[in-house]
């Protein structure tokens, strides 16, 4: 009898533990969350608040103009710059030696001694080359300048080989500018030299000479 009465205490206070553990739960757990919120009662006919305003923005900062495409910016203008007038003359070419033309052609006039071998360096031949055939300027005219009456001179350097054939011509200068230098050239082609010698042997050599152009 007396073991029942212990057990059946045994259990009630078991329950009882648990059941108080329960419901020391179930109250902090209620404590721990947040009240709800209060209600607002609306009164029957009255609209509804407007709904809160929209969070504003802050406005973005402006932006530097981008220029557009293909566009160039334009340069910053300059002054003038003043400029002093060149006088109109000819062209001053330095006197060359010139001896006098053989009789068959009277508008041409050359130097009488070369200006050195080809190549630079060199020593000048013992004997300088010799004309033995000029063309007639004449047949090298040109058309606009016999049509309009004008005369001038064109400077020349030929540079001849070993048998005296023109391998080279340069221009030195001429009066008037631009008319008989093409002329010139063609009748410098046509012009053949004795060789340059040096210790008994043709050699290469450079001579300069002067056309004259004139009206017969």
């Amino acid at each position: 009898m007396r073991q029942r009465s212990g057990r059946l205490l045994i259990a009630v206070t078991t329950t009882v533990a648990v059941n108080l553990g329960l419901l020391l739960a179930l109250v902090e757990l209620s404590a721990s969350q947040p009240p709800p919120p209060p209600t607002v009662a609306t009164p029957l006919g009255a609209p509804p608040p407007p709904p809160p305003p929209p969070p504003t923005r802050p406005a973005p900062p402006p932006q530097a103009p981008v220029a557009a495409a293909g566009a160039s910016t334009p340069a910053p203008s300059l002054p003038p710059l003043a400029l002093a007038p060149l006088a109109n003359r000819a062209v001053a070419l330095p006197p060359p030696t010139i001896t006098a033309a053989p009789g068959d052609l009277p508008a041409l006039t050359l130097p009488g001694v070369p200006t050195g071998a080809i190549g630079g360096g060199g020593a000048p031949p013992d004997e300088g080359p010799t004309l033995i055939f000029a063309p007639d300027l004449e047949d090298h005219y040109p058309p606009q300048a016999r049509t309009r009456k004008v005369e001038g001179r064109t400077r020349l350097r030929l540079a001849l080989d070993a048998a005296g054939t023109v391998t080279a011509i340069d221009i030195l200068g001429g009066e008037p500018v631009g008319v008989f230098e093409d002329a010139a050239r063609a009748a410098a082609r046509r012009l053949r030299y004795r060789p340059a010698r040096r210790d008994g042997r043709a050699v290469p050599s450079t001579i300069e000479l002067v056309l004259q152009w004139s009206l017969r």
